[in-house]
């Protein structure tokens, strides 16, 4: 989620970046200030993914559980040696989990990214902070003059500029403050009309938003890009007012080359050279002639623009849309508060005691629940399923289980733990064409990219049961396969596989294959009859 939000930010203020571009030369065209679109930009850039973060999810889903597949009621029926068969529930290897949520990665990987972004704006805000502190004990040991009716503060190597957002004051560099008048004049008045436009508090704001999302990079510029609006804002006050274009441009020239510097947290009238050509190049073209068409096409590229920014489909948004079609993107599988607490309450009842009554009557309960989703119903069969086969109720167990699987909105890894425990109990019950029908579906959707784990985790047990099936159904080169894949996938030898193994060999009249095995299972469970039955098929060979 923080992930796709981030991603969803950057994607926002890259749009809403070329937005405000666009839109600041139609107010050029209009004589319109340019620095509110940036402004509302970055306002924008940053009220948007907080609304993703921060808004709750609309109607009922509030109070859902996102569970990818989590409540993992299903146990392996059947003991893992092959060919074991099961009399009871006593058998029916029924373990309940420790917990109920397994650890979901992606809520640890948001954590993190949270956790960044969250130190990111904290060190930011610090920084700001930090700088504007050591910036306000500085000013006070300037040197404090009058200079044309206006106090101002003097420095070697700062200004100009206004700091200060309460009580905002005029820094000059020494060089100026002692140099030609009208120079000074022009000076004093731009910085005179940044405080009556309070330009320095629309700066503050700009940058304590960066600083609630530092790693942004949109709105790093979408900054650049305001600060240079309220420049250019400020030059036309200042020629409004009756400054001479010509004589004010050489004014910013001659203190773009006095080398001085601009206080955190000021707006100042020195800037990098390419933003000083651009106002220079905006104060002398500022009477050339308005254009219709102009305003026209870039008005109607400004609100395309902004119609994708808004357009743009927000990662709570795609989670909370109300109604679903069947072309409509699959959410992730959630689950009513009321329902969870109903299946912790089964859960519960399984304990220690295995109070099945207990269990059944909490599961039929949240069956009542009126619109269950279908992952609900999917929790639902496949608890009624456990708790049938607990009891001894295989064919309830294997109608629940079919139940699970002709809902079609159930998560992929439910549908294999569904098909696997499904083919054991077929197998269970000697259904066998069924039960391998069943088990090679398994096998696809477990070999199938993405889902590597469970097949690695179960596949010793499948290729086990999918040669005693073979076996059964007298597919004796498959079954042999199978065995084999079987006992290499063993995490340490199991002597049904073995013996499994010298049946199928003897069926297809492996006698070599089978003195192998033989000897190779004598070596490791010694027993009277293997080895009279070893020196038989050595008798015969001979």
């Amino acid at each position: 989620m923080i992930l796709a939000t981030m991603a969803y930010a950057l994607c926002v203020a890259g749009l809403l970046a070329l937005f405000a571009w666009v839109t600041e030369h139609v107010c050029a065209e209009l004589g319109r200030a340019r620095r509110w679109v940036w402004v509302f930009a970055m306002t924008a850039s940053l009220t948007m993914p907080a609304y993703v973060l921060l808004a709750p999810a609309g109607g009922t889903e509030a109070r859902l559980f996102a569970l990818p597949f989590t409540i993992d009621f299903v146990p392996d029926v059947l003991p893992d040696s092959a060919g074991t068969s099961t009399s009871g529930a006593g058998d029916s290897g029924w373990r309940r989990p420790s917990t109920w949520v397994r650890p979901l990665t992606s809520r640890t990987a948001d954590n993190l990214l949270l956790g960044v972004w969250a130190a990111s704006s904290v060190l930011a805000s610090l920084a700001l902070g930090l700088a504007i502190f050591c910036m306000s004990r500085s000013v006070r040991r300037f040197e404090r003059r009058t200079i044309d009716g206006a106090s101002v503060l003097l420095a070697d190597r700062l200004g100009p500029a206004v700091f200060g957002f309460v009580s905002p004051r005029i820094i000059l560099p020494r060089w100026l403050a002692n140099g030609d008048r009208t120079l000074l004049a022009l000076v004093l008045a731009h910085e005179r009309a940044h405080i009556r436009a309070r330009d320095q508090v629309l700066l503050l704001f700009a940058l304590a938003l960066v600083a609630a999302m530092p790693w942004n990079v949109a709105l790093w510029w979408q900054l650049r890009r305001l600060r240079a609006a309220i420049e250019v804002d400020c030059d036309s006050r200042v020629l409004r007012e009756g400054a001479d274009a010509s004589a004010y441009s050489r004014a910013l020239l001659s203190v773009r080359l006095g080398g001085v510097s601009t206080p955190v947290g000021a707006v100042a009238l020195t800037e990098p050279v390419s933003d000083l050509e651009r106002r220079i190049t905006i104060m002398l073209e500022e009477n050339r002639a308005f254009s219709l068409s102009r305003v026209g096409v870039r008005s109607a590229l400004a609100l395309t623009v902004l119609g994708i920014a808004l357009a743009v489909n927000a990662p709570r948004a795609q989670q909370s849309d109300a109604p679903q079609s069947a072309e409509a993107p699959r959410r992730g599988p959630v689950m009513r508060e009321s329902v969870y607490e109903l299946l912790s309450k089964a859960q519960s009842c399984m304990g220690e005691d295995q109070d099945i009554e207990c269990a059944r009557e909490a599961v039929e309960q949240a069956s009542r629940i009126a619109d269950l989703n279908e992952y609900e119903k999917a929790q639902l069969w496949y608890f009624r399923a456990s708790l049938d086969f607990i009891a001894g109720n295989v064919p309830a167990a294997i109608l629940n289980y079919e139940n699970v699987l002709r809902l079609t909105d159930v998560p992929e890894p439910m549908r294999q733990s569904t098909l696997f425990a499904l083919a054991q109990l077929y197998a269970h019950n000697e259904e066998n064409e069924r039960a391998l029908e069943i088990l090679n579906e398994w096998f696809e959707r477990a070999q199938a990219p993405g889902a590597a784990a469970s097949f690695v985790e179960r596949s010793g047990q499948a290729y086990a049961m999918r040669s005693m099936l073979e076996y059964r159904l007298g597919r004796h080169e498959a079954a042999l396969e199978s065995v084999n894949a079987a006992i290499e996938r063993a995490p340490e030898p199991v002597e049904d596989l073995y013996t499994l193994r010298l049946a199928i060999q003897l069926e297809l009249g492996d006698r070599a294959g089978a003195i192998e095995t033989l000897e190779t299972s004598n070596s490791r469970w010694p027993s009277p009859e293997r080895a009279q039955q070893l020196a038989a098929l050595r008798a015969d060979e001979q």
